[in-house]
């Protein structure tokens, strides 16, 4: 609502890392607005903009704000404030949209203008923030995909998950949820019927190949923890095996994101590489997106004993400085990493931070410059959040790892640069998904499909002889 916003304009002007362009920021919410009038579709949903004379009216108060903010020798918060608020009181006066439509495109085009990494969490997304950013949902931990018109499929139950339990498998067909039919559904309602609040149930039924007639499953719904560290070798019972080259005591760890959880898994990982004698990890942080900083920073201190791990500096933020302990699973020990232009955010501090200490080897490409800080800040009694842009951050080295227009440096450099084409990497990360998925495979057929996609990854492929090169000299 009208609330939030104003709120959120308020907070971008005493928090945001730099100080911000309200003219800008203002004729960018009104020009949101603007495209959203002149959209042809919109009147579909909203009929009153099928009248031209009322739509028109609106349109001419949009562009008279725009040029009044444009002329003004000097534009603060209050301006943007009254500019929203103006422009309410005129859609009340001619097509009468829901007045949370205005604000929704006001801020967003706001946001959009300030950064890309800054916006609203409304109260509709508050379940998937959850689950991208914690690492956790309810549900019954079950991946699915969803093509027009057909049934469900389950791609993959999640390890340990009720749906694992259950019993149901890769390749199933969900055609119903509840006795409602899932071939109309589009994945986001498929994924709102199948997930709901802790110990409630659901019922699914269930074709699968082989069998004459669908069956239905009674699920109890449980708090469901998405897995954020993988190992080289998908275990029958969803655990991994960890080790690359047992042989030469090489282990692979894979982190997916940054979540709550990641650290604690991320021990227990490398927990079992030291029990199995490892004198090597292969830290792949590729694709990361990255997450939470403190699950950095204590996936850092993994492997550090001391020495400052990232720093976080802003307009009105305070600096923060964040350091390794002496205790951590993996403090010995060779380490590389490996990077691509897809490793962000946390995933960067990680690896610039083991760089800067000489601490591992960094192999792949140069990472993608996501350096910055955001800060949530509930809006309207936490039933909305800012996710605002306070900081950036800086490596050990004084370097920024974010990338600003016309950057030169950014990101994390790696050491030994292996490029790969799209076509490449695409294929073998088609069999990489493969070998992730729980599911019953031949022993042999899962060996073969593994073999493969090594001998596809170039940038593994360099980082394991790199590893197997440093372990040798070590030895002599």
């Amino acid at each position: 609502d009208t609330v939030m916003v104003r709120s959120a304009i308020n907070q971008i002007d005493d928090n945001y890392v730099r100080t911000p362009n309200h003219r800008k920021l203002a004729v960018a919410g009104l020009q949101a607005v603007k495209v959203l009038l002149e959209t042809p579709e919109a009147a579909e949903t909203f009929p009153a903009l099928k009248d031209p004379q009322k739509r028109g009216a609106l349109l001419t108060a949009v562009n008279q704000a725009i040029d009044r903010l444009r002329n003004r020798p000097f534009v603060d918060r209050l301006d943007g404030a009254d500019a929203l608020n103006r422009l309410l009181d005129r859609n009340a006066e001619t097509v009468n949209l829901p007045p949370e439509v205005i604000d929704m495109e006001f801020a967003e085009g706001m946001l959009a203008e300030l950064d890309r990494f800054s916006s609203m969490i409304w109260p509709y997304e508050e379940e998937e923030f959850r689950k991208r950013t914690l690492g956790s949902f309810y549900g019954i931990g079950v991946q699915i995909r969803k093509d027009k018109n057909k049934p469900i499929e389950v791609v993959t139950p999640l390890a340990g998950t009720p749906a694992f339990k259950a019993r149901i498998r890769a390749g199933d067909w969900i055609v119903a949820v509840d006795g409602m039919d899932t071939a109309p559904m589009s994945i986001h309602q498929a994924v709102k019927r199948i997930t709901g609040p802790r110990h409630t149930k659901v019922t699914l039924t269930i074709q699968r190949a082989g069998l004459p007639r669908p069956f239905d499953v009674v699920i109890e719904r449980d708090e469901i923890h998405i897995q954020t560290v993988k190992g080289w070798r998908r275990l029958p019972d969803g655990d991994w095996d960890y080790f690359l080259d047992r042989g030469a005591g090489i282990g692979y760890v894979r982190l997916t994101q940054f979540t709550g959880d990641t650290p604690e898994e991320l021990r227990k990982a490398l927990a079992s590489l030291r029990a199995g004698r490892a004198k090597g990890v292969i830290l792949d942080l590729r694709f990361n997106p990255g997450g939470l900083l403190p699950a950095a920073i204590q996936v850092s201190d993994e492997f550090l004993r001391r020495g400052l791990i990232v720093r976080t500096k802003g307009r009105n933020t305070p600096a923060l400085e964040k350091s390794a302990t002496p205790v951590g699973e993996f403090q010995r020990g060779k380490v590389i990493v490996l990077i691509n232009q897809f490793s962000a955010s946390a995933a960067e501090i990680v690896a610039g931070a083991l760089k800067d200490w000489g601490r591992a080897k960094i192999v792949g490409t140069r990472s993608y410059g996501k350096g910055s800080v955001q800060r949530l800040i509930p809006l309207r009694s936490r039933r909305a959040r800012l996710k605002l842009t306070t900081a950036y951050y800086y490596l050990p080295s004084g370097r920024c790892l974010h990338r600003t227009n016309g950057s030169k440096v950014w990101g994390v450099d790696p050491d030994v640069y292996v490029p790969v084409t799209p076509r490449q990497m695409n294929r073998w990360a088609e069999i990489r998904q493969e070998t992730d998925l729980l599911k019953s495979v031949d022993a042999h057929k899962l060996s073969a499909l593994l073999d493969e996609q090594l001998r596809r990854d170039l940038q593994l492929q360099t980082a394991l002889l790199l590893m197997r090169l440093e372990l040798l000299s070590e030895q002599a």
